[in-house]
């Protein structure tokens, strides 16, 4: 079974093309659209590690971000 649709993105209409294949479905979208999600989903990522990472500080884990700077011993550039 074959679902061809047409979908408004911001004017213009984007075709997607949905399979239903036994369990799985797949989506056919533009690649820039397709990047724009992967990068979405990293940005998202980055959020959970810090959020992660503030509360593992938090509670006595973890370390300064500057002492582990200077430990790096200038490996890198931080003024611009």
């Amino acid at each position: 079974m074959e679902i061809l649709t047409t979908v408004n993105n911001s004017g213009k209409g984007v075709k997607m093309m949905l399979q239903k294949l036994e369990k799985e479905e797949i989506v056919i979208i533009p690649l820039s659209r397709y990047e724009a999600l992967l990068q979405q989903m990293e940005d998202l990522q980055d959020q959970e590690n810090h959020y992660k990472a503030m509360e593992d500080y938090r509670q006595g884990e973890g370390r300064a971000f500057r002492e582990f700077i200077a430990e790096q011993g200038g490996k890198f550039d931080l003024q611009g």
